[in-house]
């Protein structure tokens, strides 16, 4: 309770599991603290220090956790990457770089990983490539200073990306080597005709939504191509 407590006094956003048995230690006893903490919001405002991020340790049943703010950096990343449960990891507008990321490589649990407002790097994309049990990924209000997603295709469970309100300095590339991509969503982003090429060649690609892209009707008539689709 006194470590919950720290971290809602530094502007943390605590849930609590709701499955049934939990749900019911509450209706009996209104103790919270008996039901296993499974996220933790961290706030932009309230900067955390590198041991008040050693507090994550005493939540082992933590399955998600949203970083956010420039106070969080590479260091930080060796306290989430000690959470033996850890299934999505938010990271927004932060000082994380592939050195901070690799770090995830161990926990065998992630399966998302969600980045907002970040600059994203070829070395960024090529750590999150050694992510292997990564299921689904996100960039939103981020830019890409490479966008060669060929980094991605070693990831053999990847079947869900996202990339939202996002900028980059060339054509994303390689789009095609994400054999196992089943759902892609695209909005506000600078994707081409040419990128609409390249997915005719990702066999298992069944849901695409795209809003506010710069897809022509040439474009669009590639995706005919997509027989899953």
């Amino acid at each position: 309770r006194r470590i919950v407590a720290r971290l809602e006094s530094l502007g943390a956003v605590v849930e609590y599991d709701k499955r049934p048995c939990s749900i019911l230690l509450k209706c009996l006893f209104d103790e919270n603290a008996s039901s296993p903490v499974v996220a933790v919001g961290l706030s932009p405002v309230r900067p955390l220090s590198d041991d008040d991020l050693a507090l994550l340790a005493a939540f082992p049943e933590l399955t998600q956790i949203c970083l956010n703010g420039p106070h969080i950096t590479d260091k930080a990343m060796q306290h989430v990457a000690q959470l033996p449960r850890l299934e999505l990891v938010g990271i927004t507008s932060t000082e994380v770089t592939e050195h901070g990321l690799a770090q995830l490589a161990g926990v065998n649990s992630l399966e998302q990983l969600l980045f907002g407002d970040v600059t994203v790097t070829d070395d960024m994309l090529k750590a999150v490539g050694t992510l292997n049990s990564l299921r689904s990924l996100g960039f939103m209000a981020s830019e890409f200073k490479s966008a060669d997603f060929e980094r991605l295709a070693s990831l053999p469970h990847l079947s869900q990306l996202a990339i939202m309100d996002s900028s980059t300095d060339e054509t994303f590339r390689n789009l095609d080597k994400l054999h196992t991509l089943e759902h892609l969503v695209l909005f506000n982003v600078p994707f081409t005709d040419d990128a609409c090429e390249q997915l005719c060649r990702v066999s298992r690609l069944k849901k695409l939504r795209i809003n506010r892209t710069t897809i022509s009707d040439a474009g669009l008539r590639h995706l005919a191509g997509i027989h899953n689709l």
